[in-house]
């Protein structure tokens, strides 16, 4: 990361401060392999604000560079603007888990054929009962 500085947090609020990153665990301005890094962050991830290091009349520059070695994958971030939040995204958990039970209304309790039969002729009997006075 191009990045030299970072904006401490109490609370998820920024303090002011606008401390040197060198020689903190939010020092990425050499390459490290990020899972062996986060154990030592707190919270065991990263959810920092880190300030780029920008020329004076720099427009669009270099932020940083991801790289998934494994598969090869990369990602080179430009901006011009004055900072970059990394979040590794730890404190997101896993989300809900969607299935079609959720979606479809609940289905309608069969019941076994006898027992509905004889719900049935109860309630016939209790109306039988009511309009004869047995």
């Amino acid at each position: 990361m191009n990045c030299n500085c970072f904006t401490p947090k109490i609370k998820d609020l920024p303090t002011g401060e606008i401390p040197n990153i060198l020689y903190t665990d939010y020092d990425l301005q050499v390459p490290k392999i990020l899972g062996k890094v986060m154990g030592i962050v707190p919270k065991d991830g990263f959810d920092q604000n880190l300030c780029v290091n920008r020329g004076v009349n720099q427009d669009v520059g270099f932020v940083g560079r991801l790289l998934h070695p494994p598969s090869g994958t990369m990602v080179e971030i430009y901006s011009n603007q004055p900072g970059v939040n990394l979040n590794t995204a730890n404190s997101f958990g896993y989300g809900d888990r969607m299935s079609l039970a959720q979606i479809l209304p609940p289905p309608v309790q069969n019941k076994p054929p006898q027992k509905e039969l004889e719900e049935k002729l109860l309630l016939f009997k209790k109306v039988h009962e009511e309009m004869f006075d047995v």
